[in-house]
């Protein structure tokens, strides 16, 4: 039983559901006497392909879906044996180069020089050059691109290159001069329902708009697995209404685990763990890239936003060696394993930083700062500073007070005589006076003063 995507792929222009206008320039440069080379590019799921299935056919006829896959072995430099398969029809071939990895220049340089050396078989063709489309063109290397420019200089009378590839960046400047851009845009999610629609019911299904439009939405506007997604619903439900769930396609589903496992654990037991499950999805033919992506996209909402930047710096890093190298799983477990690290040493820096302040808080709280009383927020030394300053400035007002009492009541007593002289009434020093008084005129005759001695009055 056939999957949706290919029982219903349309075969023929006319039969294209949407981008009308691009449909009508294709159909332009079939029917005219000089076919160009064509570097058709635009998002997975878009209808690359189709476009070009259907252009072919408008190219040769019907003959050109009679389709065979053959094997081929190529020799390198070093005596290395590549095989290598091709799907070919009489009048076209389809090759993915990037699938032998660096080694993709010498299928480049081979194969395309043994089908431009040879002459169209079926004399009655509507066209006499060849047509080899290339999937995945973006992959290839430097190498394999610089072979494939003088291909497409050398053999253009017999050749004609189609190459199909989801960005033009990682395409040569000579390539992109050398063959017509045809850009083929997503389609929008209501196309998409439209498509959806379509297909049920062709299928005889009831129809779910509501169901549709989050399918066409969840897509990303990526028909094929829009149309994986609307086959597994009806697949899993007798009965589909506008809220049926969604199931998410079995390899999200691995790779959320996956995900799962990287936050739950960082040790090298969880490493083999993940490898393994890692092996399964790339069994399962899942590209190394598409599970690098999808894994980086799980793990950054499960992480602090410190963090993000460096894991989608690294993530990139190892999408670059993977699309270097041939050992696809040692790059994606070394993307596992340098998260793990990431993450483990911001924990336990957040850990030390934890310790630290509970520390500084304890510290506080065991050895506070001496205070005096009433004396809030100064220590011990500054609190003796100024008991010391108090303690002089009463000294110092006791000292005052003392000069005014002896200003005021003399050595002891008043001043209350005009002249100055102390009242002794009270005895000196405020003791009692002694009994018969004290006389102060005789007292000053009986010294040699007063009137007659010459001294004073």
């Amino acid at each position: 039983m056939a999957l949706l995507v290919d029982k219903y792929r349309p075969r023929s222009l006319e039969a294209l559901t949407y981008h009308e206008n691009l449909s009508e320039e294709l159909r332009s440069l079939a029917q005219s006497g000089d076919f160009p080379h064509l570097l058709v590019y635009g998002p997975s799921g878009a209808g690359k392909k189709t476009r070009i299935v259907t252009t072919l056919r408008e190219l040769y006829g019907p003959g050109v879906e009679k389709i065979k896959i053959d094997s081929r072995v190529f020799q390198t430099t070093s005596n290395r044996k590549l095989e290598f398969n091709i799907v070919a029809s009489v009048y076209h071939l389809e090759i993915t180069p990037s699938d032998v990895g660096n080694f993709d220049r010498v299928v480049i340089q081979d194969l395309l020089k043994e089908v431009a050396q040879t002459q169209q078989v079926d004399q009655s063709a509507r066209q006499r050059f060849k047509v080899v489309v290339i999937n995945e063109a973006d992959h290839l290397s430097r190498d394999a691109q610089a072979a494939l420019r003088r291909t497409m200089e050398k053999y253009s009378p017999n050749l004609r290159l189609i190459l199909l590839a989801n960005s033009t960046a990682n395409i040569i400047a000579p390539i992109r001069s050398r063959t017509l851009l045809v850009r083929v845009a997503a389609p929008t999610e209501a196309d998409i329902c439209k498509v959806l629609s379509k297909v049920g019911k062709q299928e005889g299904w009831a129809e779910a708009e509501g169901l549709n439009r989050r399918i066409a939405k969840d897509s990303g506007r990526n028909l094929r697995r829009a149309l994986l997604m609307f086959e597994a619903v009806h697949a899993q439900n007798e009965k589909v209404t506008d809220k049926t769930p969604i199931p998410p396609p079995d390899w999200e589903a691995l790779i959320s685990q996956i995900a799962d496992d990287i936050m739950a654990e960082h040790t090298a037991a969880r490493i083999l763990l993940v490898r393994a499950k890692l092996y399964d999805l790339l069994s399962h033919c899942i590209p190394p890239t598409t599970i690098l992506k999808s894994l980086t996209f799980k793990l950054i909402p499960k992480i602090d936003d410190a963090l993000k930047a460096d894991v989608i710096k690294w993530s990139a890093f190892y999408e670059h060696r993977i699309r270097l190298g041939s050992k696809h799983i040692f790059h994606l477990e070394a993307f596992v394993a340098k998260f793990m690290r990431i993450l483990e040493s911001y924990l336990m820096g957040m850990e030390r930083l934890a310790q630290g302040m509970k520390y500084e808080s304890q510290k506080t709280v065991t050895n506070p700062h001496s205070k005096q009383g009433g004396q809030m927020g100064v220590d011990s030394v500054d609190s003796q500073q100024e008991q010391q300053q108090a303690e002089r400035g009463e000294r110092t007002a006791e000292n005052v007070r003392y000069g005014q009492t002896i200003s005021e009541g003399g050595m002891g007593g008043k001043t209350t005589e005009a002249g100055g002289s102390a009242n002794q009434g009270e005895g000196y020093g405020g003791t009692e006076s002694q009994e018969g008084g004290y006389n102060d005129k005789e007292s000053r005759r009986e010294q040699g003063y007063g009137p007659g001695s010459g001294v004073g009055a």
